[in-house]
């Protein structure tokens, strides 16, 4: 097993500064001191805190069963690949202007997974497609992970 994590400060202070603003607007349309934009203020607040936990940091565990990758800081939602799907992987420094930008990316034949730039987890599918994961210590979660798809094979 293997398992790395990576966060963005700067989510996660967007998250916080987002949060205290839904919790002021909040807390003055309740008291009738604001009305009318302020619940569409509120509604974008809270929109941006719920996107800023979620995408502010990452969790990926390899395991014998593939790969699990939990997002925000309790891990969830999670997106599981089997290893049956996955052709190969390697660690390779990418950026952001590399995969379209900072978060949550999808591109035709690649998805892209930018919380920083530098070491990624590069994985390769069976359908030719992508994944990047901007993870600390990919070259070890990508060399265990060739090691159990050897071993598969090897079955």
């Amino acid at each position: 097993m293997w398992v790395s994590r990576v966060s963005n400060a700067w989510l996660a202070a967007l998250a916080v500064v987002s949060g205290v603003g839904a919790l002021v607007l909040g807390v003055s349309t309740a008291l009738g001191l604001m009305e009318g934009a302020a619940s569409g203020l509120l509604g974008v607040s809270v929109i941006l805190l719920v996107a800023g936990l979620l995408t502010s940091s990452a969790t990926v565990r390899i395991t014998q069963d593939g790969v699990a990758m939990g997002f925000g800081p309790l891990g969830w939602p999670v997106r599981r690949i089997r290893l049956s799907k996955i052709e190969s992987a390697w660690s390779e420094v990418r950026h952001p202007s590399q995969v379209g930008g900072w978060g949550l990316r999808g591109v035709p034949g690649m998805a892209a997974i930018m919380l920083r730039g530098g070491d990624c987890l590069v994985l390769r599918y069976h359908s030719g497609g992508q994944l990047v994961v901007s993870i600390d210590d990919a070259a070890r979660g990508a060399a265990l992970l060739n090691a159990l798809l050897a071993e598969r094979v090897g079955r």
